[in-house]
């Protein structure tokens, strides 16, 4: 569900080599310099919600991917209404996907 980064580098040397673990482990969190252990469940310090378990998306044969929290248990009604409709070009949906992959 989650793996961590433990670095000296800062900035974008730091961020690149998260976003570089992000894109090619099959998990749901990259913790980075701190206790693994501790920060999975989350945190005043890294903004993830408090939890004993967590989520490990369908890489884990899981149905989310967030710290299970109270929210989970919540029952949500929404009313959904017309609106104007906004179809997306397929090329502004895949925009990141094609700067990597060129069509």
């Amino acid at each position: 569900h989650s793996v961590g980064l433990h670095t000296a580098s800062s900035g974008a040397v730091m961020e690149g080599r998260a976003d570089d673990l992000a894109s090619h482990l099959p998990v749901a969190r990259i913790i980075v310099n701190q206790a693994h252990a501790i920060a999975t469940g989350g945190s005043f310090e890294n903004g993830l919600p408090f939890s004993l378990s967590m989520g490990c998306g369908t890489w884990g044969k899981n149905n989310f991917s967030d710290n299970m929290n109270y929210r989970h248990y919540l029952n949500t009604t929404r009313i959904v209404r017309p609106i104007a409709e906004k179809v997306p070009e397929v090329e502004d949906l895949l925009e990141n996907y094609f700067s990597q992959f060129p069509k």
